[in-house]
């Protein structure tokens, strides 16, 4: 054999090896970074093939030889799974928003009015979102949308009728391969004009939007196809993440307590007064608050009951509302099922948590305080690296003192009345702003009354 051949296959062979090499260091990184930034979980076992063969423990079923009574989820399932009509070949406008994250990528879609949908009340806007996951082929892992879908109807449901800082969650979609969506994304800027139409409509003739309830988060068929399920939410221009905001620092005092305010004055009643309701964000950091600059300032009056003499009223004036978003690992009242049967497992524990891990929703076994944010804001603003607030009653306290302690004269035309049972409104919405970021009460509401309520404290004038 000639030297140069030989020499030739030395280097394939190791070229070869090294990418063996990357691969088994990336997957090992990645088992140690999941959920967040990967520092507040333990580290779980992987998915080993003795298990994967095994039938899975979910909250639906059980191995025969077990007593164990497993809660079932209240969720019916529809015979029907798909809507009729969807018109998803009819979306005009697709751009990415941001970056590409860990779990996924988040596009802006326009569709045609009348709306694809009937089961929801909205305002006539034709802008949506879309979140589409990521798929991980080297360690198959990746936040589970059908979760995420159902957080959203919760939320619907219990939260946006009542705190102005939920996002709107519509509908469920199934892709046939949500990489043909990533695909045409990448290189439709590339595209002829009439190129980049026909390969629109080729790419979403293809989603079906799915019926609420018609499947199951934890159900082995959707943990198998996690991947090819769409989110879609509300849109909202105008924004910025808090961390791009803090980076620019264009923020003072107030408006980082406002801010926060809006943030921490919801969790506290849900959590400390609305013990029936709990709800924990579970992954709030600085990129997954969105703040939006309105064009006037508003009021936002909080009016929370913390005993049953106490009720407390706190006044903001602000030119920010805010929104969390990414709702793909949070804890609603229903999530609580899954640590009560991983509780009274025994041996099976660790298969548990594998079938977990694959379905992409080990976060339901593990849950923060929700106070990263908080903590951080607050350390800088009083330069005390030791302050530490331990719970969501104490945040809400020192934002209430602080609002209440100042004063100034400026004004506003528009008052949110919030006190966590129905979201009401006075005044005229400020021009250009959608009505649906206040909620469905605020946009339901057929006076407008154009008077100027009284004057809220600040302690500065912009």
């Amino acid at each position: 054999m000639p030297k140069r051949v030989k020499q030739q296959k030395k280097k394939q062979t190791r070229y070869t090896r090294r990418k063996k090499q990357q691969k088994k260091r990336y997957t090992r990184n990645q088992k140690r970074k999941r959920g967040g930034d990967g520092s507040d979980l333990p580290p779980l076992p992987p998915l080993s093939q003795s298990q994967s063969q095994s039938q899975p423990f979910t909250p639906q079923t059980k191995k025969r030889s077990t007593s164990l009574s497993v809660p079932e989820r209240p969720c019916k399932k529809n015979k029907k799974l798909y809507y009729d009509k969807a018109d998803l070949d009819l979306i005009r406008i697709v751009e990415r928003i941001g970056s590409e994250s860990k779990n996924g990528t988040l596009i802006k879609i326009e569709e045609p009015i009348p709306q694809m949908v009937q089961h929801f009340q909205r305002n006539e806007t034709d802008k949506f979102v879309l979140k589409i996951p990521k798929r991980d082929t080297f360690t198959n892992i990746v936040d589970n949308i059908v979760y995420e879908f159902e957080v959203g109807l919760f939320i619907n449901e219990h939260f946006r009728p009542c705190y102005p800082c939920f996002l709107q969650t519509y509908d469920l979609i199934h892709a046939e391969d949500s990489n043909k969506i990533q695909s045409y994304i990448k290189k439709k800027d590339l595209l002829k004009p009439q190129t980049e139409e026909n390969q629109r409509k080729e790419t979403f003739s293809t989603l079906k939007v799915i019926l609420p309830n018609a499947i199951d988060s934890t159900d082995p068929s959707t943990c198998e196809n996690k991947h090819n399920y769409v989110v879609k939410i509300q849109y909202v221009s105008n924004g910025e993440t808090l961390y791009d905001l803090l980076s620019k620092s264009v923020l003072d005092e107030y408006d980082i307590n406002a801010i926060l305010m809006q943030i921490y004055a919801p969790l506290y009643h849900i959590n400390e007064i609305k013990k029936k309701t709990i709800f924990i964000h579970n992954d709030l950091h600085f990129n997954n608050i969105f703040v939006i600059k309105l064009k006037e300032p508003i009021h936002i009056e909080y009016t929370f009951s913390s005993t049953t003499t106490t009720t407390i009223t706190t006044t903001i004036t602000t030119q920010y509302l805010v929104k969390m978003i990414d709702y793909g690992r949070c804890h609603i009242p229903e999530t609580k099922e899954f640590q009560t049967f991983y509780d009274g497992l025994n041996e099976e524990k660790e298969s548990y948590q594998s079938y977990l891990i694959n379905c992409g929703m080990r976060h339901v076994l593990y849950k923060s305080d929700d106070l990263h944010v908080f903590n951080s804001v607050q350390q800088k603003l009083s330069k005390n690296h030791e302050y530490n607030c331990k719970n969501l009653q104490d945040a809400y306290k020192l934002l209430t003192n602080f609002f209440n302690q100042q004063k100034c004269n400026e004004q506003s035309s528009f008052t949110l009345f919030v006190d966590g049972e129905k979201m009401t409104y006075k005044g005229t919405i400020p021009g250009g702003i959608d009505s649906s970021l206040f909620g469905e009460n605020v946009m339901s509401q057929v006076t407008t009354e154009n008077t100027t309520p009284p004057a809220s404290p600040r302690s500065h004038k912009k």
